[in-house]
């Protein structure tokens, strides 16, 4: 399988999250991320078209059955990207 070169498949931003950052601790086990209907659709969008990559690839394959789909959130930016990853082995 050739090499995956790390792109963003789309991307949203958010208004806000809770509990807010400076509360966040080590325990904490929800977050909470309020989003936008126009940027609901552009993550919509944007898992969507991730989803149809993946389906492209050999499942039967070790390489096929790692791939996965990346949810990054960056809480400095509120921003949410989607990329390509693939599972640990």
């Amino acid at each position: 399988m050739p090499k995956r070169v790390k792109q963003s498949l789309g991307s949203c931003r958010f208004e806000q999250i809770s509990p807010q950052r400076e509360a966040l601790e080590p325990t904490t086990r929800v977050l909470n991320v309020l989003i936008s209907f126009e940027d609901a659709l552009k993550l919509h969008v944007a898992i969507q078209n991730c989803v149809l990559r993946l389906n492209g690839y050999d499942r039967s394959t070790v390489d096929g059955r790692r791939a996965a789909m990346n949810l990054a959130v960056f809480l400095d930016q509120k921003a949410i990207t989607i990329t390509e990853g693939n599972l640990p082995r």
